[in-house]
């Protein structure tokens, strides 16, 4: 064609029309105004167009073979995709989707298209640049004139922020649980040691009088292990079978619900003795039960008691405990002392005096809260007589 030959209107009413036809062309590639079935301006009002691009909600229009016939702005950008032409017509959900999300979707679809019902999910996709992506989505099915499924409505809301909390919400728990589980198992390895070292037992029995547990440093003294004598009764125990018999007169009346003190003598050795009585998760009575050594009763071959020398070394704890205390605690920081608070004197701390008085060593945390039962207030400080009051506490034999 001669464009020289035409004239200024005629070359500009030709422009119109090859502009007119390449609208035509973009028309016809979307399949939103040309699809024999469904078009916007038929099916969705201006004001209602207007409304699904520029909604924050990714709304999309699916056909019965489950093909791409619309996406709104929002998924677009959601999904960075560049040319959404070139997906429509082709099948729903797009193949960079995760096989998973794509199963979820296809079977959602298909049982839309056969009861008719709306179907809500939760569906994992990817964008174009493989970031993961979570959508709420909704399959409404929409239907014609002779009120048969025409196609497919989806609207997605993205919700990758609310799963982004959630799954922070949940390290940071999973954090939270580990740190306790991790102060928890430091705590029961210092009172196992506490209950390894220290001459005391402590036992349970059921019922049935039987031992259900046995441990504490004073078993030892009496020849026994660590739970050596589970499951046998207190009758077996003691070889007696007279119900009479102190200890087991006394765990028959902590059956009936009572706490029991008492003072008792075994092999020697001279024991405080409570007993309490706690319920288990099905209401049944199981009594615990302490041995607290008061002295041992030593005999040489003579048969002479020593028991004053025991009572000399009672006598004289007190003020070596003392010099201790002033030395290492009160008179600046001695020996590897230090101070966790400014107070008004020179006390200090000492973990090494600290562990051979029950924390007393600890004279600057002592000095700074005195009211305290604890001694220890920082990180890596340990007081063992804290430890052996909180064991008290707990068979009711001590109150802070």
């Amino acid at each position: 064609m001669n464009y020289e030959s035409m004239t200024k209107a005629e070359l500009i009413e030709r422009l119109k029309n090859q502009e007119a036809l390449m609208q035509e062309s973009e028309q016809k590639k979307s399949h939103i105004y040309l699809d024999q079935k469904l078009t916007l301006e038929k099916d969705v009002p201006g004001k209602s167009r207007d409304w699904l691009e520029f909604s924050p909600v990714c709304t999309k229009v699916v056909d019965l073979d489950f093909n791409l016939r619309y996406m709104s702005s929002s998924g677009i950008k959601s999904l960075k995709i560049e040319n959404i032409f070139e997906y429509y017509g082709q099948p729903y959900p797009f193949n960079f989707f995760p096989d998973s999300s794509k199963k979820a979707m296809i079977e959602n679809l298909k049982k839309v298209k056969e009861t008719s019902e709306v179907i809500c999910q939760e569906v994992l996709l990817v964008d174009l640049d493989g970031n993961e992506l979570w959508f709420q989505a909704t399959i409404v099915p929409v239907n014609n004139d002779q009120g048969f499924i025409d196609y497919f409505v989806v609207v997605s809301v993205d919700i990758t922020a609310l799963k982004n909390a959630e799954k922070e919400k949940l390290q940071i728990q999973k954090g939270v649980v580990l740190n306790a589980e991790w102060a928890l198992r430091d705590s029961e390895q210092r009172l196992g040691l506490l209950i390894d070292q220290v001459d005391f037992q402590l036992w349970s029995v059921d019922n049935n009088l039987k031992f259900t547990q046995s441990i504490g440093g004073g078993l030892e003294k009496l020849g026994l292990k660590p739970n050596e004598v589970i499951g046998i009764s207190l009758y077996e125990f003691f070889q007696t079978d007279s119900p009479e018999f102190e200890s087991i007169k006394w765990h028959l009346e902590a059956l009936t619900g009572k706490c029991v003190d008492f003072e008792t003598e075994w092999e020697g050795m001279h024991y405080e003795t409570h007993l309490s009585p706690q319920r288990d998760s099905l209401g049944n009575i199981i009594v615990y039960g302490l041995h607290i050594l008061l002295y041992v009763l030593i005999y040489i071959q003579t048969g002479s008691l020593i028991y004053p020398l025991a009572l000399a070394a009672g006598l004289l704890g007190h003020p070596i405990q003392g010099i201790f205390v002033n030395y290492f605690g009160h008179i600046g920081n001695r020996f590897g002392g230090y101070r966790n608070f400014e107070t008004d004197d020179q006390s200090c701390n000492n973990p090494i005096v600290a562990l051979c008085i029950f924390g007393e060593g600890y004279q600057n945390n002592h000095h700074h809260d005195s009211s305290a039962v604890n001694f220890a207030m920082a990180k890596g400080e340990f007081d063992f007589g804290y430890q052996v009051c909180r064991l008290l506490r707990f068979f009711k034999l001590a109150h802070f």
